[in-house]
């Protein structure tokens, strides 16, 4: 008995997730780009990074990923999916399947920060439905 319902457990499983794959839309994902001695930098890591999955749960922003400039390994890696090199710092990277579909540049303060964030994804959402 115990092994039918592991077995009807993992059935269920299995398909919500091939549901899931196969309902989700393009993946929407932010790539940061920092630097180590960029104060601007520093203030987002200070301010906005440790709360950033909090507000992306409250307003359906994308998950963030964080790549340090100065490590030229990380750089190569992300420098494909760019449409153009990163000239300033910290840069904000809005990334639809692994491809630079939108950015901003430039750190004053968290809500200023939020802004432009939700302002750029809203934009790229409804590029989507056109």
């Amino acid at each position: 008995m115990l092994r039918k319902a592991f077995t009807l457990l993992i059935a269920i499983i299995a398909a919500a997730s091939a549901a899931k794959d196969a309902s989700t839309e393009p993946a929407i994902s932010l790539l940061v780009v920092t630097h180590n001695q960029c104060t601007h930098c520093h203030r987002w890591r200070e301010e906005v990074k440790p709360y950033y999955h909090f507000e992306a749960g409250k307003s359906r922003l994308p998950d963030m990923e964080e790549y340090d400039a100065a490590d030229m390994k990380q750089y190569r890696k992300i420098l494909p999916m760019l449409t153009q090199p990163i000239t300033s710092l910290p840069t904000f990277v809005i990334m639809k399947n692994n491809h630079e579909v939108g950015r901003f540049s430039g750190y004053n303060n968290y809500s200023a920060f939020f802004s432009e964030l939700v302002q750029n994804v809203s934009t790229v959402e409804h590029q989507e439905t056109e």
